[in-house]
This record gives C-alpha cells, sequence and structure tokens, in this order.
C-alpha cells in the first residue's frame, strides 16, 4: 500500500534519522583494514608469488617501481625523422582522479610483447609534445599560448611550486586545459623527500588526463623536441574491481593525502618502510587518533552547545611573512581563528577577495602558513640542519624574538589543527621534534649530534677531539653560535644582540614588542664560568654542546609548541 506522510509525523521521522546517523557514524571512519586494502590496491606492487609482501611505490623507488602498479601508463616518443629508431619509454603513474579519460581509437596501442602478460590496455593516445622552460603556470600568457593546443604539455613540480598563479596539481592541470592541451606531463625536479600529492584539493575535476614521471625521465622528454608521445594506460587484470576510497563521500584525494604521510615518515627511516608497510601501523594510527579525537572534543561540545562552536578566518595570500605573522598573532591574542578557544568546530577559512570554502581552503591556508611563516629563514623560528629536508626549532629565536612563546603555541595549534582535520601539513619537522613534542620515554631517543648536524660533528668536534688545541692557530670559545640571519637587507636600527650571551638571558617570550633583534655573530656560552676550550675540557665542551642543540637549546620552545597542542588534544588523551 502506498505509504503518506502528514506534517505530524515529519519531527518523529527527523528523529528516526538522527539515530540512524549516530547508529552508524563509527562506520563512516575506515578501519585498518580498509585502509591496508585501499593503499595496497592502489598504490602497491603486485605480490611476485613468492610470499613476500608487495612495495610501495614511493618517489625514492619511482623509476623502478612505477611501471609495477595495478594502473599505469607507459610514455613512448614518436620520432617522425627517424622511424627506424627505437624511440625513448618511460613509465608514468596516471592521477587517479581522471582514471580511463583517454581514449583515441584512431591512434591503437602497438601489441603487448608479451600474450600473457596480466596488464591489459584501457586507453591510448598520440599526442605532439610541447615544454617551454621557466613558464609561469596559470598566467594570462600561459593560457593564452595557442601552442598548447591540441598537445601533451610537460610541467616540472618546480614551476607549480614556483608559480604565484596556481596552487597546486590540478590548479596547473586546469590551466593547461584552459590553454587548449590534450593532455599533462608533470616531472619531478624536486627533492625525492618532498611528498608526492595529485589531489583534487577541492578544485573542478580536470577533464583532461595528467600523469606524473621521475625527474630523469622528464629531463629526457624535454629534449625530445619535435616528436609526438604514445601515451598507453593500462591497468592489472583482476576478476575484482578496485573497490573506490572507504572514506565518507569516496574522496580519491585523501589516497594522496595517505601516501603523503606514509611518504613524510619514511623518508628518514628508509630501512623501517617494509616493517611499516607489512604492519600498516600509519593508517591505524590514524584512524585510532580520529576515533580519540572525536570523542574527546564531540563530547564536551554536546554538554556544553547544541552546535559546535566556529572559528574563522579571513587569509590573505600576498601577504609578506611578517605581516602573516602578525596576523596569527593577532587572531591568537583576540581569540579568534587559530587562537579560538575549541579549534575542532567548524573552521573555515576564506581569501581575501575569494569565495572558495571548504576542508580544500582549510589545508592550503595552514601549508601557506606553514612555507610563509615558519619555514620562512628570515623569521627565525624554524631552522634545518640537512638542506631543508627536516626543521628544528631555532635556539636563537628565545635571544631575539621577544614573541616567540605565543609563535611556538600558535604553531602546536596549527598542529593540532592538522590532526584534528586529518590531514598532512608541509611543516616537516625532524623526528627528534617530534619524540619531544610528543613525550616519547627518554631512553627511546637516540638522536646524536652527528646525525642532527653531520657537518658540524665533522668539521668542529671529530677534529677537536683528534687534535692539539694549539694547532688550531686561534682561542675556541666554550660557546655555541646562534648562526646569522640568512636577510641580507636588515634594518639599521634594529638592535643587535650582545656577540656573547649567557643561557640566562633568553627572552621571557610574552613581551608586547614584536620587533625582532638581529643575531648576527652571537653566540651563547655553554657553562657559566668557562671561557675558551682547552685539551682539558674539550670532552666537556662537546657534551654540552650536544645537550645544548638537542635539549636545552629548543626545551623551551618545545614547551611552548607542546601548550599549543595540549588545546586540541587535552591532557587525558593518550598517544599510542
Amino acid at each position: 500500500m502506498p505509504f503518506e506522510m502528514n506534517a505530524e509525523m515529519l519531527p518523529e521521522m527527523e528523529g528516526m534519522a538522527n539515530n540512524l546517523l549516530m547508529a552508524h557514524e563509527d562506520e563512516l571512519v575506515p578501519s585498518w583494514a580498509e585502509f591496508h586494502h585501499e593503499l595496497f590496491q592502489e598504490l602497491a606492487c603486485p605480490s611476485l608469488g613468492d610470499g613476500s609482501a608487495p612495495d610501495l611505490v614511493t618517489l625514492a623507488n619511482f623509476e623502478s617501481k612505477a611501471n609495477l602498479l595495478a594502473e599505469n601508463a607507459a610514455v613512448h616518443t614518436l620520432d617522425a625523422t627517424r622511424p627506424g629508431e627505437t624511440p625513448f619509454t618511460c613509465s608514468a603513474i596516471p592521477a587517479a582522479w581522471n582514471r580511463n579519460m583517454i581514449n583515441e581509437p584512431e591512434h591503437p596501442p602497438p601489441p603487448a610483447m608479451d600474450k600473457d602478460s596480466p596488464w591489459q590496455t584501457v586507453s591510448s593516445c598520440r599526442l605532439p609534445i610541447f615544454f617551454e622552460e621557466n613558464a609561469l603556470v596559470g598566467a594570462d600568457e600561459y593560457i593564452s599560448d595557442p601552442r598548447k593546443k591540441g598537445r601533451a604539455v610537460l610541467m616540472s613540480r618546480r614551476s607549480i611550486r614556483s608559480s604565484s598563479k596556481v596552487h597546486n596539481w590540478a590548479q596547473a592541470v586546469s590551466s593547461a586545459e584552459q590553454a587548449g592541451a590534450s593532455a599533462v606531463l608533470v616531472f619531478n625536479d624536486l627533492d625525492v623527500q618532498e611528498p608526492f600529492r595529485m589531489g583534487l584539493f577541492g578544485e573542478k575535476l580536470p577533464k583532461i588526463p595528467a600523469f606524473m614521471v621521475s625527474g630523469k625521465d622528464g629531463a629526457a622528454l624535454c629534449a625530445a623536441k619535435d616528436c609526438d608521445l604514445l601515451i598507453v594506460r593500462s591497468m592489472l587484470a583482476s576478476s575484482q574491481a578496485t573497490p573506490p576510497w572507504p572514506l565518507a563521500g569516496g574522496r580519491l584525494a585523501d589516497l594522496a593525502q595517505a601516501w603523503s604521510l606514509l611518504e613524510a615518515l619514511s623518508a628518514h627511516e628508509p630501512e623501517e618502510l617494509d616493517e611499516l608497510l607489512q604492519r600498516m601501523s600509519v593508517p591505524e594510527k590514524r584512524v585510532w587518533l580520529t576515533r580519540r579525537l572525536v570523542r574527546h572534543h564531540r563530547t564536551s561540545q554536546q554538554a556544553e552547545a547544541a552546535e559546535p562552536p566556529l572559528a574563522f578566518v579571513e587569509g590573505d595570500r600576498w601577504l609578506s611573512p611578517q605581516k602573516q605573522l602578525e596576523a596569527l598573532r593577532k587572531q591568537y591574542c583576540e581569540g579568534t581563528g587559530i587562537g579560538s578557544p575549541d579549534i575542532c568546530g567548524e573552521f573555515e577559512v576564506r581569501f581575501r577577495g575569494e569565495q572558495g570554502v571548504g576542508s580544500a581552503v582549510v589545508r592550503e591556508w595552514m601549508d601557506l602558513v606553514a612555507r610563509d611563516v615558519y619555514l620562512q629563514p628570515s623569521l627565525r623560528l624554524l631552522r634545518s640542519y640537512d638542506q631543508r629536508q627536516t626543521f628544528w626549532p631555532d635556539a636563537a629565536a628565545t635571544f631575539c624574538n621577544n614573541c616567540w612563546k605565543m609563535d611556538y603555541e600558535i604553531m602546536g595549534c596549527l598542529i593540532g589543527l592538522a590532526l584534528w582535520q586529518n590531514c598532512t601539513l608541509d611543516l616537516p619537522l625532524h623526528p627528534h621534534i617530534c619524540a619531544l613534542l610528543f613525550g616519547f620515554p627518554p631512553e627511546s631517543i637516540t638522536t646524536s649530534l652527528a646525525e642532527m648536524d653531520p657537518e658540524l660533528h665533522r668539521h668542529k668536534v671529530q677534529w677537536l677531539l683528534a687534535n692539539p688545541i694549539d694547532d688550531l692557530g686561534v682561542e675556541l670559545s666554550f660557546s655555541d653560535p646562534l648562526g646569522p640571519e640568512e636577510s641580507k637587507d636588515a634594518d639599521e636600527e634594529v638592535q643587535s644582540l650582545p656577540s656573547l650571551l649567557s643561557r640566562h638571558q633568553r627572552l621571557s617570550g610574552d613581551s608586547s614588542s614584536t620587533v625582532l633583534m638581529r643575531v648576527e655573530n652571537s653566540e651563547v656560552l655553554l657553562c657559566d664560568g668557562v671561557a675558551t676550550v682547552t685539551d682539558e675540557n674539550k670532552h666537556r665542551f662537546v657534551e654540552f654542546l650536544e645537550r645544548w642543540k638537542l635539549y636545552e637549546g629548543i626545551s623551551e620552545q618545545i614547551n611552548a609548541m607542546a601548550k599549543g597542542l595540549g588545546t586540541l588534544t587535552g591532557e587525558d588523551l593518550g598517544y599510542p
């Protein structure tokens, strides 16, 4: 019989619907088994049949493993002027969000050499190549350039990163699409340690296919001018189709986030990658943390208010690093934005002059803050000892920055927000800093000075221990340099620090003055009452130096970061 619902029944039906949603809310969070299955379906090479665990494809092993993915592509150069020459071939990884989009039957792919191959061709196309060095991706002249029409456009990750007109992979592909391109090949000319993300980031789905190739293959394609490319896309034959990504809404971009997280964690400990993949501990911990955070915050919110709190940020892409930092400090002091009492409700970001909102805009703003503020050397908040692969709190901050305590608390809030948003933040802290921040047991922290700063250990510590002090030719102070500024246009009116500082001269960090004093050649005495290094005390000097570098010089900054992080995690939330 047909069912008719009147107005009196509406509240009851809404209540039933809410109860059903609440009953199944936990099922929306994927289990570790779902993460395990999906990551290996999308990112792992097929098993060789010998019982060994499949390999996960990362940037470090891209060239040797990319062609073994369950879905991959091959790029062949076809030179019409030299038909008898063997074409250059390389492997590519297609972006998951434009799966199987190329299909031009008038250019069928060559027959497979091995008829028993488990891979089957799903699409192919033949296109002339186009590459322009130093192109400003996304600019008006880039989009209006007619030379890209109907071609496979080659662009570098560096050009995407450096362009002020596009802010992610999807926007770069869309700009090439507007220029009339038929496909995009992005080659990796950045460090292999940098996370590789091919997500949509909330952008509109481009209608042309995009692929990733290695830096070496990209250089070869750049040199192959006046030729056509044959792009052949293949999938591993399987009786069972790859299931959708298990997160709510089937957002394929989250697959790239998971890959980015795995790469970021495994980059500094490659020997543990196999064990990490076998146990799948990272996705398991992500799910564990998501559930704990939801339970911790949603319970208190439901008890206090009917609706979750709202934190709002009006961002500005074009502010200088100093102005970006001032905007963060203003939010923190006013209790708005990143300084809101509870940033685990609805956190909304809008950029000035733009209409976009949503989680993708929040993540973009967090990455902008990380890059333009905390990774900016001139602001003396973080510094790197391994060519910007990882970062440490700058020991100079507590001497030259009157607001250092607030700045590091904001950083802790930013890290907590990334945990809550379940996304990867472009803020690669060194594992030693993460261990201190999350309260790892002291016996589990084994970082040495040689691992932190190999150059300092090799040229100063090892030489000092192996040679008499007299051979040095100069008097060595029992101190550690804070490191000069990298900025070349220092303000002459800004006060400079004394050449020699005591550790007790660190600033309180809660002053209202935002002036950053100049460090120049200032050094910190490692032990009061000891002025110079001698043959008798040089072993003691090395001990003091290592303790300062690894712990005492950064402890106050770590404590401030932990305070900011604690506003999200809560004191009763433990870690696995």
